[in-house]
Order: C-alpha cells, then sequence, then structure tokens
C-alpha cells in the first residue's frame, strides 16, 4: 500500500520534512556551539553526532523489524505518536529550558 498516488504531494511533503531536518540540525548544533565551553565543545559534539546518526539508524532497525511482521503503516502511525507525545511533554517546559541556557549575570 501506498500513501499518496499523488507525486506532487509526496515531492511536497519530502521537500517539506527535508528542510525541517536540515534546519533542526543546524539549530542544534549552532545553539550546542553557542552554549557549550571551548574546552569541552568537541566532545559535546561528538557525542551528538554519535547520537544523531546512531538514534535513526535504531529507529530504523525497530521500525523495519515490526513492518516485516505487522505492515509498515502501524510502526510509523506508532513512531508519529511517539514524537507528538514527546513533544506535548516537552512544550509546556520550553521557557525553562530557554531559561537554563540563558548565561547568568
Amino acid at each position: 500500500m501506498v500513501s499518496t498516488e499523488s507525486f506532487i504531494a509526496a515531492l511536497v511533503c519530502t521537500v517539506v520534512s527535508g528542510f525541517g531536518l536540515v534546519m533542526t540540525g543546524v539549530g542544534t548544533q549552532s545553539t550546542l556551539q553557542f552554549l557549550v565551553d571551548g574546552d569541552l565543545r568537541g566532545r559535546v559534539l561528538s557525542l551528538y553526532g554519535v547520537i544523531f546518526v546512531g538514534g535513526p539508524a535504531l529507529g530504523a532497525l525497530a521500525l523495519g523489524g515490526l513492518a516485516e511482521t505487522i505492515g509498515l503503516r502501524w510502526p510509523i502511525g506508532g513512531a508519529a505518536l511517539l514524537a507528538l507525545t514527546v513533544w506535548l511533554v516537552i512544550w509546556p517546559k520550553r521557557r525553562s529550558i530557554s531559561a537554563a541556557m540563558m548565561p547568568s549575570p
């Protein structure tokens, strides 16, 4: 089964997703470089790189294993629901997270 029969709709969704992924990655790396002391910056960015590359690979392995047994739609839907749940938990805390990142005077 396919999610859409429209090539244009699939193309638009792919472009929007790719743009969001690139902007999130750039923003996260810029924030890390700004917030971390110079002597730890390389270590923190290395750890971020490992998580950024390894996390999706582990997720793809889990989703692939589930898709092999129950199909692709349910694992993708579950991953989307998990992402939405994490976002809903973190969204109310955004002000305290932002305040914690600001340097103290």
